[in-house]
């Protein structure tokens, strides 16, 4: 499909990620780097700038439903929105416009579009044309610590760090078991601080690693965080086909 159009000239690309990758979200992380570097290859210019939406939140599951299929799907979305997070690492002169706070629960295809190509315009219009004063990313997870019970995450990108409905119910935590819990979470300067009765010592926080999330955390540009988790463990119901 790509080869007719080498011959054009190009400055960039921008990419829309469909859907259909959810049920394989590890094989999807080895994937789209790759498809990223032949086109770099086929059209001989060099790492040229490459701009990709991120899926929205969006549940399978119809109201009362427990169709394997669809619980299985859901379980797999948040594993690939965190793969499309990391490939912003993997990907030279690549950006991700995140959509966890404009989801539909009701639509695989969100309404929404214009906040779509915005966010695609701040990444171009900052890293490819030079317009520096245009602010292009969401608060990025850097790294936590612990102190008490308590585990303090710090962001890049998080001036004016703060929660949009001042509470979030889309944070986790987790002991070295493995077992996550809700947990409150405060803002305090430019970190978040994570907590839940039920975890005395925690290693480990979630945010929005669910099919169906709305977004709330955003920075001083109202651009949303992505899903995220600090662990690297894995789900092996999820995984176990998934090579």
């Amino acid at each position: 499909m790509i080869h007719p159009l080498l011959s054009y000239g190009i400055k960039g690309a921008i990419w829309y990620q469909g859907e259909s990758n959810r049920s394989a979200p590890a094989l999807y992380g080895k994937l789209f780097p790759a498809m990223v570097k032949q086109w770099r290859q086929d059209w001989e210019i060099g790492d040229f700038a490459f701009y990709y939406v991120q899926i929205a939140p969006y549940s399978s599951l119809k109201p009362d439903e427990t169709k394997p299929q669809a619980l299985q799907l859901d379980r797999f979305s948040p594993y690939l929105r965190e793969y499309q997070l990391r490939a912003q690492q993997d990907i030279p002169n690549s950006g991700m416009a995140v959509l966890t706070d404009v989801g539909s629960a009701s639509t695989i295809h969100p309404p929404d579009k214009e906040t779509v190509g915005k966010r695609l315009s701040y990444w171009a219009l900052n890293k490819t044309y030079g317009k520096t004063d245009i602010h292009y990313s969401g608060p990025v997870f850097k790294s936590q610590k612990l102190k008490g019970s308590t585990l303090v995450l710090s962001f890049d990108y998080a001036e004016g760090l703060y929660l949009r409905n001042g509470v979030s119910s889309n944070f986790e935590i987790a002991g070295k078991d493995a077992v996550f819990y809700p947990a409150n979470a405060v803002v305090k300067d430019a970190d978040i601080h994570v907590s839940s009765p039920k975890v005395n010592r925690p290693v480990a926080v979630r945010y929005a690693f669910k099919s169906w999330v709305e977004g709330d955390i955003f920075n001083k540009y109202n651009l949303p965080a992505s899903t995220f988790k600090t662990d690297n463990w894995t789900d092996n119901d999820v995984f176990k086909k998934d090579k």
